[in-house]
Order: structure tokens, then C-alpha cells, then sequence
């Protein structure tokens, strides 16, 4: 399944089959990941040929670039040459996959916020504390450090939703 997959069905795609694919990481500095595919689909009723770019970035500019090169119509026969021997990507369990995906990535969000709500106040400057993991395990560091370089245990509620984080 291509990790794109997602994008193409955002852009209304389905009946979906990679026809070619290039990825290439760089091997200096940041090691960002770039990704070359082309498909074939189908889009409003007809066939198409699509080809995207992603730039995945990491290090000191992490972020995502996806773009859409190029969008060309295609014929049923070229659909059916173009994917002959690939197999469509956009399967109900890969759809029922991104779902799944999706609604983990929200819970844990929402764990998060419920994390954040209970740190409590830094005893050394009053400024919010935030989790951290050390050698012990999850514990409330100051949101303050270097300055300040209080700490104060997480409870077992907390230490529960951490892990689950």
C-alpha cells in the first residue's frame, strides 16, 4: 500500500494503482525523504493519470510538502494497460486502515490535552509544568528548564495517561 494513499483519496481518487514509484533519501544533513509515484485512477467518472511529489523534511525543518505534478486524462484501455499486473491500492481494509489511523491519532491527541490540563504548577516559579520521561519513568518537569530545573512526581492517573499518550 503507498503511504499516499490517503492524499489520493483526499483529491477524490479511487480504483487506484500505483504504476510507478521512486523514493530517495538524502544522504547529508537532515536526511529529509522524497517521494516521487505516479497512479492511475479514476476521478469524477474518468480515468487518470497522476503524478505527485512529497518531501518529507526532518531535523530543524521537520514538516511535509505534497504536491500534485501533473493530472493528465487517460482512456479506459490505457487505465487497464497502465495497471495490468498492479493491484488497486485503495481496498476497503486500506480505507478501513487510514480509519482506524485517524481515530488513534485523535484519541491520543485528546490524551494529550487531558495531560496538559492536569500538569500542575512549577513549585520553584509558578510557571506550567510538562511531562517528561526519564530514567524512572513519566514525571512533571518545569516548562521553564534550563532556567528552573524543578521536578515533581506524575500520580498513578497521570502516569496512566502518559503511557497511553
Amino acid at each position: 500500500m503507498s503511504h499516499l494513499l490517503k492524499d489520493y483519496l483526499e483529491h477524490g481518487l479511487s480504483d487506484i494503482i500505483v504504476i510507478e514509484h521512486e523514493d530517495k533519501e538524502d544522504t547529508s544533513g537532515n536526511q529529509n525523504e522524497r517521494t516521487w509515484e505516479t497512479v492511475v485512477a479514476r476521478k469524477d467518472g474518468k480515468f487518470v493519470k497522476v503524478s505527485v511529489y512529497e518531501l518529507q523534511k526532518f531535523g530543524w525543518a521537520v514538516g511535509r510538502d505534497f504536491s500534485v505534478k501533473s493530472i493528465e486524462e487517460i482512456s479506459d484501455e490505457q487505465y487497464q494497460t497502465l495497471g495490468q499486473g498492479k493491484k488497486i491500492i485503495d481496498t476497503e481494509s486500506a480505507r478501513e486502515e487510514i480509519e482506524r489511523r485517524e481515530a488513534e491519532w485523535l484519541q491520543r491527541l485528546e490524551l494529550r490535552d487531558q495531560l496538559e490540563k492536569m500538569a500542575p504548577k512549577c513549585p520553584g516559579c509558578d510557571s506550567t509544568m510538562v511531562a517528561r520521561d526519564g530514567k524512572f519513568g513519566p514525571f512533571w518537569g518545569c516548562g521553564n528548564y534550563p532556567n528552573c530545573k524543578s521536578t515533581t512526581k506524575m500520580s498513578a492517573e497521570a502516569k496512566k495517561i502518559y503511557e497511553r499518550v
